[in-house]
């Protein structure tokens, strides 16, 4: 019925595009679409309570405008239905967006890992920069006089480009946000933490260079007793430097381990983020995803009337027992008889009236006039609530007054000592027993008949500002 912001799991064995990861680059913009489709988990849900509330809050204006009761009676009931899923969406959100962040901050440090380690892996052609010779010392490991060759080496390349995923990858990625019930293991390709690759150096050396005269160095790879190295007659150098190969083997990790998330600090290494770490924290994200609930504005009179929270909500409100949840037409029919059919528009008969009816008051000395479904999302919803309450409890009042009753029959009948002139009070009766004068409830019916026609339906009326008020708070 409603829609949710992820599909359900599918028999595929894992998320085409955690799959599809080939080279650190695919993990990092996997990483990056993953988190940014939890935090539109998490946004979503946030505007759909926004939408929801302010849709109730509508529906509470439009209960104490209604102009008959089975008018009111039916938005009441629709309001407490709207406000009901409002509440359990904002309680979804306080109790399952912790998580879902979590992962996202988790995700993010891992990407920043990642760019480290693509640095640290970036290398070119290694070459000595910088080459120095020094004259004898004392060494403090050999203890004797020697001569020192420093010389400097150039790994990485410094210039910024563009990471790049492998071909086709970012046709994987565009359908990961509707995939994440089907991720089931992450990816990662070489080693799970930054890691410079191993060097290899190939020394060479000439004549006796620690006994040799004066030094000298080309400023690249060599030190010697002449400054080009084909004339040395004692020299020491590199003759050949390389870096490893980066490992580019693919490793899985598991977000779950006999049915439960795995242990979030297996093979912690200081505070770097591992890929096991990232995989605890998208399955918890994953048991945390915030299905959508839509408006009650765009359900239809069926889905209402088969819903058993309403069917219960219009029972209470109609004063019968609540259904039985048999599934069959008697828990209904207190539904259907605030409804009407299930073929009722709904936001026709309801929802359209509340773009289209407008209230008018004046809030000091300004002159306010907007319609319901406005005033439900303006600064002056408190005023027009306080407004539309008034109204309604006038027109309560005005309703339950009997006619014919006089003013003074609701006097106090205190003050009227002498038992004469209590019995001639309207509404008044003198108490011998007690010597005093008091209310004579009979009398003042006989003195004026109740000749109102709306019956037990006045007494909805007179509490449906009450009800409101507690609905609201």
């Amino acid at each position: 019925v409603e829609t949710l912001a992820f599909t359900q799991p599918s028999e595929e064995a894992n998320s085409a595009a955690a799959e599809g990861i080939k080279t650190r680059c695919d993990e990092l913009k996997l990483n990056h679409v993953l988190a940014e489709a939890l935090r539109t988990n998490v946004r979503q849900a946030t505007a759909d309570l926004e939408t929801i509330r302010t849709e109730t809050w509508a529906l509470f204006l439009a209960v104490m405008l209604a102009d008959t009761i089975k008018q009111r009676r039916a938005y009441s009931v629709i309001a407490a239905y709207s406000s009901k899923k409002e509440r359990a969406l904002k309680a979804a959100i306080e109790s399952q967006s912790k998580q879902i962040i979590g992962a996202v901050d988790m995700l993010e440090k891992r990407n920043a890992q990642l760019r480290g380690a693509l640095f640290a892996t970036k290398t070119k052609a290694v070459t000595v920069c910088t080459s120095a010779a020094a004259a004898r010392a004392t060494d403090t490991d050999s203890g004797a006089s020697t001569k020192t060759c420093t010389l400097k080496l150039d790994i990485h390349d410094k210039a910024d480009s563009e990471c790049t995923s492998t071909d086709n990858y970012e046709e994987k990625l565009a359908k990961l946000a509707t995939q994440i019930n089907e991720l089931k293991t992450l990816y990662t390709v070489g080693d799970d933490t930054p890691q410079t690759q191993q060097l290899t150096a190939v020394i060479t050396s000439k004549g006796d260079f620690t006994s040799s005269g004066d030094t000298t160095a080309d400023g690249t790879a060599y030190c010697g007793d002449h400054l080009t190295r084909g004339s040395a007659s004692h020299a020491l150098g590199i003759k050949e430097l390389s870096a490893g190969a980066a490992s580019t083997e693919k490793k899985p990790q598991g977000l779950e381990e006999n049915g439960s998330c795995v242990n979030s600090c297996e093979g912690c290494k200081d505070s770097l983020v591992t890929i096991t770490a990232v995989a605890a924290s998208i399955c918890g994200a994953k048991k945390n995803l915030i299905s959508r609930v839509m408006a009650v504005s765009t359900l239809s009179a069926k889905q209402l009337i088969n819903d058993a929270t309403f069917q219960k909500l219009a029972a209470l409100a109609l004063g019968q027992k609540k259904p039985q949840n048999t599934g069959g037409n008697n828990d209904k029919a207190p539904a259907i008889q605030l409804l009407g059919s299930e073929e009722t528009n709904l936001k026709d008969k309801y929802f359209t009236p509340l773009e289209n009816q407008h209230v008018e008051f004046n809030l000091g000395e300004e002159l306010i006039r907007t319609s319901i479904k406005s005033a439900a999302s303006g600064d002056n919803y408190g005023a027009a609530l306080a407004f539309s309450a008034g109204k309604a409890a006038n027109q309560a009042v005005q309703k339950d007054i009997p006619k014919g009753v006089e003013t003074e029959a609701n006097d106090d009948c205190r003050g009227k000592e002498k038992k004469d002139d209590c019995n001639a009070k309207a509404g008044c009766k003198y108490n011998d027993k007690d010597s005093k004068c008091e209310k004579d409830p009979a009398k003042a019916t006989k003195a004026a008949p109740n000749t109102n026609t709306t019956g037990s339906n006045s007494v909805m009326i007179n509490k449906t500002p009450l009800w409101l008020a507690f609905v609201v708070i």
